[in-house]
């Protein structure tokens, strides 16, 4: 059996209403046929595993019992076969390049770790949202050599550089202090769309449980000698208040943001920081 191009690994929780729109797009590439394609179906208590199997392509179905992202990365990190690896979020619709262009960006020497450029719009959303998603994008984040917020891809060096995830819900963090800046790069001209909230309530839910694994993250990063990534400067947002045009909508981020942080601190006092919280609403309105 000759070795396949790319391993994808795709952690769902009861993701029936985007797992195959998901697929269909990566396999949409023109190395779709030759991927190796895990799809780790974790805790689901809907047909998420069913609709995954009906996808004609090199789509293997692992199902585990834990409702845990971090354990169904570990499941799929390990029973992956090629490099490079990528772990692709199943509300994500990927550009019909993007595994191509994604795994030669990793040809490039001493690049470890690639993604798309991410893509987030929402031309439903209420005025609130637009105004939130106008500034947020707005950051730094987003304009760097970004890997995370629904898909990043390792080398195989990269991929023993990472090692085992750990039980912390911000894989995308850890990610991040696996590699340098200069060994990370965004293959332009590929994109990946997460799904984005319609409703400004809602991206709170999502953020609020962001924002507590953030916290939870900079604990473990603490005991493990691990560099945290610097993401909270705020001078950009100084440098956007110049222009009165932006003005509602940083007051709209601003409070939002306020409003996240506040409820994060009470969430990591008293929740479970690995339980699922996510835009229901918006997974509701999707056509599967």
């Amino acid at each position: 059996m000759s070795r396949a191009y790319a391993s994808v690994i795709i952690p769902a929780h009861n993701e029936a209403s985007t797992i195959e729109s998901c697929l269909r797009a990566l396999l949409d590439d023109p190395h779709g046929d030759q991927l190796d394609v895990v799809v780790v179906c974790n805790g689901c208590t809907d047909d998420t595993a069913e609709r995954a199997r009906r996808v004609p392509g090199p789509i293997r179905v692992i199902e585990s019992a834990e409702p845990s992202k971090a354990a169904a990365l570990e499941l799929g990190r390990t029973c992956a076969t090629s490099n490079p690896r990528m772990y692709v979020d199943a509300d994500v619709v990927v550009s019909p390049n993007a595994v191509t262009a994604v795994a030669e960006v990793l040809q490039r020497p001493g690049i470890h770790a690639a993604a798309p450029r991410v893509l987030m719009a929402s031309p439903d959303a209420s005025r609130p949202m637009r105004l939130f998603l106008d500034i947020w994008l707005r950051a730094p984040y987003f304009r760097d050599n970004l890997i995370g917020a629904g898909f990043y891809a390792v080398s195989d060096e990269g991929h023993q550089r990472m090692g085992a995830f750990p039980r912390i819900v911000a894989d995308d963090l850890f990610a991040l202090t696996r590699f340098r800046p200069e060994e990370r790069a965004v293959a332009e001209g590929a994109t990946f769309s997460p799904l984005v909230s319609r409703r400004l309530r809602d991206v709170v839910t999502v953020e609020v449980r962001r924002e507590a694994a953030r916290r939870e993250f900079d604990e473990w990063a603490a005991l493990h000698g691990a560099t945290v990534p610097d993401d909270r400067d705020t001078t950009w947002l100084v440098h956007l208040a110049r222009d009165p045009r932006r003005w509602p909508g940083l007051a709209v981020f601003v409070g939002t943001k306020t409003l996240i942080r506040l409820r994060a601190v009470r969430r990591r006092r008293s929740a479970d920081p690995q339980a699922w919280s996510r835009d229901e609403h918006a997974r509701a309105t999707v056509q599967p």
